[in-house]
């Protein structure tokens, strides 16, 4: 991937991960924020999907070559974020409900009943599959891995397979996810043909347009704001929480127009930056540096805030005292991360050992069947 645009499609999932933690915290901290800044939370996270595609695409013809490859990796990058935020989820909740009860009673975010069946659904990322939505305890983000991992594993399959296997599996696959999971899927694929027409520009060694790739940069922000604050409106159900077959195909729709919008961005900046390399070195290493984290932002950071505010609910009050729990909040996620996501190498040990260990089962197995029918 040319340089520059690593180091956007970088920014894009860091900006996301901000615009998801900027939508919770003015909801438990900050309510002064304007709407305006804030109001972008569920569009961050159809972002966030582009980008998936985009990247899972680009590694899987750069470096994951080869199901095994692409399944550990898939599984090292899944697991060494969320075993953490599991466990930061239950000690948050455990000291917030302990402080201050009240603040976790009834809310729409909070889960009081957390059992194994819902850590077992959050472990094997089942938690939306066809009309279910759970949630492990204040731990709400984390309902787009429902969506995310089984993308994973659809991509693989239709990687990998070949022949009738793969259309068996990937049949066998869509009766288990269900309808919700399924009709987000062009979403996703977005960011996959979006990798796709990049490459062939990158192949091609097309010259930058930088008067028209800048324009339809510009032309894509824009378009967002139409679609959020004009013509279609802005209150749009989540990909989880749609009440009705209507509300979801509406919900769908939007969220792909916005996935669209985002792959004209990724377009366009490729069009006006062309493949240099990046100059501004402190500020590019600083860039990959947060978004290195942003996951586990993404993951952690509502436990975090529910518990400051169950600890001080009087921070809504003070501007002062909540910008200063935000940071310390921000700083607590980007600490968290350097014992997960920053050593997903070491994770990719563990998955590299397990799947090659299963494969020796896998042909252990074959062998022997194939000694009996002798």
């Amino acid at each position: 991937m040319k340089p520059r645009l690593s180091l956007y499609v970088e920014l894009l999932r860091l900006s996301a991960a901000a615009g998801v933690f900027l939508f919770h915290a003015g909801r438990f901290l900050l309510p002064w924020l304007p709407t305006t800044w804030i109001d972008h939370g569920a569009e961050c996270v159809a972002v966030f999907f582009v980008i998936s595609g985009f990247v899972i695409r680009h590694v899987s013809v750069s470096r994951e070559v080869g199901a095994a490859a692409y399944a550990s990796a898939r599984l090292a990058r899944l697991y060494s974020v969320t075993l953490v935020a599991l466990v930061v989820t239950l000690a948050a909740d455990g000291v917030g409900r302990h402080v201050n009860p009240d603040a976790y009673l009834g809310q729409r975010w909070f889960n009081p009943n957390v059992d194994l069946s819902d850590l077992l659904a959050y472990l094997t990322f089942t938690n939306e599959a066809w009309l279910s939505h759970g949630i492990f305890g204040s731990d709400e983000p984390y309902w787009s891995l429902g969506f995310e991992a089984p993308y994973y594993l659809a991509f693989g399959l239709a990687a990998y397979l070949r022949g009738r296997s793969r259309y068996v599996a990937l049949a066998v696959w869509a009766l288990v996810v269900g309808p919700k999971i399924l009709i987000y899927l062009p979403l996703w694929l977005v960011g996959v043909a979006t990798r796709d027409i990049l490459a062939r520009r990158a192949a091609a060694r097309s010259a930058p347009r930088p008067w028209l790739g800048g324009l339809v940069v510009v032309a894509s922000f824009a378009a967002y704001l139409v679609l959020k604050y004009g013509a279609v409106g802005h209150d749009r159900w989540l990909m989880f929480a749609a009440p009705s077959v209507l509300d979801l195909v509406c919900g769908a729709t939007y969220f792909l127009t916005v996935g669209l919008i985002v792959a004209a961005n990724l377009l366009g900046f490729d069009l006006a930056a062309g493949d240099g390399p990046v100059r501004a070195r402190r500020s590019a290493a600083a860039i990959r540096w947060l978004a290195g984290g942003s996951f586990t932002l993404y993951l952690v950071h509502e436990p975090l805030l529910a518990l400051v505010r169950a600890m001080d609910p009087g921070v809504v009050r003070n501007p002062v005292e909540g910008l200063l729990a935000v940071a310390l909040i921000l700083a607590a996620s980007f600490a968290l991360a350097e014992i997960g996501e920053r050593r997903k190498v070491l994770f990719r040990r563990v998955t590299d050992q397990v799947i090659a260990s299963l494969g020796a089962v896998v042909i252990e197995i074959a062998g022997s069947d194939r000694v009996l029918r002798r």
